[in-house]
């Protein structure tokens, strides 16, 4: 299986940080602060990956935006939408504690029926997936390189 080159130890020093009265971090997809948690950690620096690392602009992202799954409301972590504002790569966060495995990919996957992505992105910012997705066959094939932008 290709494992996905992002590690959230080499994108923290791009992140704003703010300290006081409590630790926030800037996201400048929804340019406002967020409490720091290790969640919201991986999800920022992995906006900046995408940003300054493959040039994927805020403008092409969505942060947490509700979904439709069989009638149950539910929100994914991040999307990038192609130049139609069609949702391109589905991306689920997880704290650097959470084990990345078949459970996490399938709850992406989940929210991707409503969304269509063609890829699948899953981090804990330690241990990084992505997959193109084939719906046709129903399955997915697993890829370590992000597709070139622009899409």
């Amino acid at each position: 299986m290709a494992v996905f080159e992002f590690k959230i130890s080499d994108w923290l020093e791009t992140l704003k940080i703010q300290t006081q009265p409590s630790v926030k971090l800037f996201d400048p997809v929804r340019k406002r602060w967020m409490a720091e948690t290790p969640e919201e950690v991986v999800r920022q620096c992995l906006i900046q990956y995408l940003c300054l690392g493959h040039g994927i602009p805020y403008s092409r992202m969505a942060v947490e935006k509700q979904v439709a799954v069989y009638q149950l409301k539910k929100r994914f972590d991040l999307v990038i939408y192609n130049k139609l504002a069609e949702a391109y790569v589905l991306i689920e966060c997880k704290a650097p504690h959470i084990q990345i495995d078949q459970y996490v990919l399938d709850q992406a996957a989940r929210y991707n029926i409503q969304l269509k992505a063609p890829y699948l992105l899953v981090s804990n910012g330690q241990t990084s997936l992505m997959c193109q997705v084939d719906f046709i066959k129903s399955s997915y094939d697993f890829t370590d390189m992000l597709p070139d932008y622009p899409f």
